[in-house]
């Protein structure tokens, strides 16, 4: 006997396990992202107590709107930034499963390891660092500018000597 045949006999347990105690979530949506069912894993995920049945899957994505692009056929592997509550998001790793007119989805929340938060700190670090070099770049020519604009502002264009502005500043 192997994992496959035994998984076949306890698909009842399985079954259980996965819409009652796992933390795996499971959604089913219609082909307009309208929820159709799904298990307390989800719930959990984003913070439910009952089923958000009819509810949009769009309702619990970031402001931002992701989309979800559904797959014509066998599954796709998505990244879900998930609304849990006003201020909190949490990122969903899963799949989509095509399921003739029906989608699964299911998510995990992923939790960031050590070394993605340190190279992702890394380079949003670089990318300050460029932004500061890019700002202080814009400074010194606007600076600049304005003494260009002072100068003509302060100089007769005829003479080129200063003018009643420049003398009344002094």
């Amino acid at each position: 006997m192997n994992l496959s045949d035994i998984l076949i006999k306890i698909n009842e347990t399985i079954n259980f396990y996965l819409l009652e105690l796992s933390n795996i979530g499971l959604v089913l949506i219609d082909r307009k992202g309208e929820i159709l069912d799904c298990n307390k894993g989800f719930l959990k995920i984003v913070g439910l107590r009952e089923k958000p049945i009819k509810q949009n899957i769009k309702n619990f994505l970031t402001k931002n709107k992701q989309k979800i692009s559904l797959p014509k056929n066998s599954f796709t592997q998505i990244d879900l930034l998930l609304n849990v509550s006003d201020k909190t998001e949490i990122l969903s790793r899963g799949y989509i499963f095509s399921c003739n007119k029906l989608y699964l989805i299911i998510l995990e929340h992923y939790r960031i390891t050590y070394s993605e938060l340190i190279e992702k700190m890394s380079k949003l670090n670089d990318q300050i660092v460029d932004i500061t070099r890019e700002l202080e770049k814009k400074n010194l020519q606007l600076s600049n500018a304005l003494a260009t604009v002072r100068k003509i502002m302060n100089t007769d264009p005829l003479t080129g000597i200063l003018n009643r502005r420049a003398g009344s500043r002094i």
